[in-house]
């Protein structure tokens, strides 16, 4: 299984060098406007779920329940 891990590893690896050689759109583009916006919601939302554990915890509202989640 190891030589199968190293030989994915080195197929991303090159799939990724593939795509960063491609050309790149324009910014003014408005998918990659719009890809901006998705991918900045994308890292807030494990901060945003924490604090809102957090915050059911401390209230004693559905904490450790499926509908807490």
């Amino acid at each position: 299984m190891e030589w199968l891990w190293a030989v994915l590893g080195v197929l991303s690896a090159a799939g990724v060098w593939l795509s960063v050689q491609a050309r790149q759109l324009s910014d003014r583009n408005p998918l990659v406007r719009l890809g901006d916006c998705t991918y900045g919601l994308y890292l807030l939302h494990v901060p945003l779920m924490l604090v809102g554990f957090h915050v059911l915890t401390a209230l004693g509202w559905l904490a450790g329940s499926p509908a807490g989640v």
